[in-house]
């Protein structure tokens, strides 16, 4: 599971994303949604699923405040390119079904308004890590200057600007 994040704009990510990837971060982000919800006590269906990956680390803060918002907006930028490559996706339908029950549970989240703005640390690593997946497509865009990295080093990646 992760979440590649090359840029504070998240549509510049998913132009450059290769069809896999793309869609893994549709579907990986939903699955990350989900884990916040189980460990939120907002959906109770006994799945352990994840529940502890580091991925989670880079859409909460150092309060533990969990940026639902900007995640459900990296989400549709991957979709919205997703559909524009002519795939399709189930992420509207279950959209729906989560703004609803973050709705519900406002006072869990972190500010709607609030900008993440992730360091250039953060963006070297995560190129680093597309790089390690698929060198030749990714080099195109990165250059081969970035080493490739091997885990998840997410640790205070991020600044909040409200």
């Amino acid at each position: 599971m992760n979440t590649f994040i090359i840029s504070n704009n998240f549509e510049d990510t998913a132009k450059i994303l290769d069809n896999k990837r793309l869609n893994k971060q549709i579907t990986e982000g939903m699955q990350l949604i989900l884990v916040f919800f189980r460990k939120l006590n907002i959906i109770n269906d006994n799945k352990k699923g994840w529940l502890n990956h580091p991925v989670q680390k880079i859409w909460k803060d150092q309060n533990q405040t969990i940026y639902i918002y900007q995640l459900i907006n990296y989400i549709d930028q991957m979709y919205y390119e997703w559909v524009r490559r002519s795939y399709k996706h189930c992420w509207i339908q279950r959209r729906e079904y989560f703004l609803e029950l973050i709705d519900n549970n406002k006072n869990l989240f972190g500010n709607k308004n609030d900008i993440i703005n992730w360091t250039n640390d953060c963006f070297t690593i995560m190129k680093g890590n597309l790089l390690r997946k698929k060198f030749d497509y990714y080099s195109q865009f990165f250059g081969n200057n970035i080493e490739p990295v091997n885990g998840y080093l997410w640790e205070n990646c991020f600044k909040i600007n409200t």
